[in-house]
């Protein structure tokens, strides 16, 4: 079956794996250990926080990287140049409405003004990150995304335990993911500033722009099911709860490894040829390798965290309930990111932009089943929101009939 899977993608992939694997790894130890150290209060604004800097970066990103990869791939290297102005402008639009609404928050509340300034700094950071690094994958280079974000993580992790130990406050270990942020996004320059120098092309910055909200209707969708749970969470829970869910989260997540790979599997159907059979033999391939790795992964991941977060963790009893419960969702997210690959393998924007449009309505769903069972409310509501996507995905797919064209996206 290991073969099977292997043969299926690309060396590329396997460093995407590869760097998602390294940042999973190094978030779940920062997690255990801030969880151990902060308490569930403490694990919560951390979370909480994080969550929201993270869930404002991507809304605000526009999507640039896309545009900057695609006209890169066109031969105009100095779209990336354009680009990231345009990202850097963005992210001083955050600090500057961000900042002066979070001085005004009360305080002795959850997320006041320190919080609030928190929150805009890391937006502002991981905006001009999320370029960075996505652009450079998008363009292909997949080692040097992997150097990347193997810098990013393993100096976020131990720049993030040493000031969790010294200080048991989440605002240090915040300050620590924020530097890990910068100096990631310092390492990347050198490689946009090369890029940007590539091409002989100048293709039109309305259209570079136009291509990155295309691209961004379609992934905000995702982005607001993937991140919008601890923000809103935090809004109408005790941030006690926060903390609970935040342990549960990451560890269901782990099965979002499989899900990126199987999906980016799916991107090399697009290669192969216009045959839509083969393309749909290639899909169920894919689908079954997937579900067959990814079930008993989630059925190891309930059991563990049954088994071990209590021992390591007693604060957090809640925490393997929410891990039982969001497991499902994760993996049933797995089957709807794969259709989403195979859209994107097909070039088919309009089906993607359903996809995505529908993704942000289903994720209202968040509201009422926080404001009426909180923790566990999220968590049912994760999986019943993957279930109702993966649906859609699957309707979607049933009714486009276009052949596969391209892989760009």
């Amino acid at each position: 079956m290991l073969r099977r899977l292997r043969s299926a993608i690309s060396d590329d992939v396997i460093d995407l794996f590869a760097s998602q694997l390294i940042a999973v790894s190094a978030s779940m130890l920062l997690t255990l250990f801030t969880a151990s150290t902060l308490g569930a209060h403490g694990r919560g604004v951390f979370a909480l926080v994080i969550g929201t800097a993270n869930l404002i970066a991507q809304a605000v990103s526009f999507s640039l990287h896309v545009g900057a990869a695609n006209a890169y791939r066109s031969g105009d290297g100095g779209a990336i140049r354009h680009q990231l102005k345009v990202a850097a402008l963005l992210a001083l639009a955050v600090l500057v409405v961000g900042v002066p609404i979070s001085l005004a928050l009360p305080q002795g509340t959850t997320l006041g003004p320190v919080e609030g300034v928190l929150i805009c700094v890391l937006a502002a950071v991981l905006l001009i990150q999320s370029f960075a690094t996505g652009t450079i994958q998008g363009v292909g280079l997949a080692a040097v995304y992997r150097r990347l974000v193997t810098i990013n993580a393993l100096l976020g992790l131990a720049l993030g335990l040493i000031s969790a130990f010294l200080t048991r406050s989440p605002t240090p270990v915040l300050l620590s993911w924020a530097a890990a942020s910068v100096v990631t996004s310092l390492a990347a320059l050198p490689v946009l500033r090369r890029l940007s120098q590539d091409g002989g092309t100048t293709i039109p910055v309305r259209s570079v722009l136009t291509d990155s909200a295309a691209a961004h209707v379609g992934s905000l969708g995702q982005q607001l099911l993937f991140r919008a749970d601890i923000p809103i969470l935090g809004a109408f829970a005790p941030i006690r709860e926060v903390g609970l869910y935040s342990v549960a989260s990451p560890v269901a997540n782990v099965v979002f490894l499989l899900a990126q790979t199987a999906s980016m599997a799916t991107f090399g159907v697009g290669r192969e040829g216009n045959s839509l059979p083969a393309h749909e033999t290639r899909l169920r391939r894919i689908l079954g390798i997937y579900l067959a790795v990814a079930i008993p992964t989630a059925l190891l991941l309930m059991a563990g965290g049954a088994w071990l977060i209590p021992r390591l963790l007693p604060e957090f009893t809640q925490t393997p309930l929410l891990i039982a419960l969001l497991v499902p969702g994760t993996v049933v997210q797995g089957v709807a990111r794969i259709g989403l690959a195979s859209l994107f393998a097909r070039s088919d924007q309009r089906s993607s932009m359903i996809v995505g449009i529908g993704s942000a309505l289903l994720s209202l769903a968040y509201f009422p089943a926080i404001i009426g069972a909180g923790a566990v409310g999220a968590a049912v509501a994760s999986s019943a929101i993957y279930c109702a996507q993966a649906a859609l995905v699957g309707l979607v797919l049933r009714r486009t009939r276009t052949p596969v064209v391209s892989a760009d996206e």
